[in-house]
């Protein structure tokens, strides 16, 4: 594993970033394709509120779809291939 941060180049608020963070943490913690989709779902939800709120713009707001969607797709590879998880593609 290295220590690349996947939220570098996404400027956000403190406390969103704290929360972005511990959603993929939960991303990266799951063991089984339906744990990878339900935390999907909680962190798509998160995104979501922020972005009905108007706490961000449209490109960050993209970016953190973009990249929960990506870190979800690698966890579910990595699951099917019994390989570590995406912390290890960073």
């Amino acid at each position: 594993m290295t220590d690349a941060d996947p939220l570098s180049g996404i400027v956000l608020p403190t406390r969103v970033r704290s929360h972005t963070e511990k959603h993929l943490a939960r991303l990266g913690r799951a063991e089984r394709a339906y744990e990878v989709h339900r935390a999907l779902e909680r962190a798509e939800g998160f995104v979501e509120g922020l972005d009905v709120c108007g706490a961000l713009n449209p490109r960050t707001v993209e970016a953190l779809y973009s990249l929960f969607d990506g870190v979800a797709t690698v966890q579910l590879e990595a699951l099917k291939d019994g390989s570590d998880t995406w912390q290890s593609e960073l």
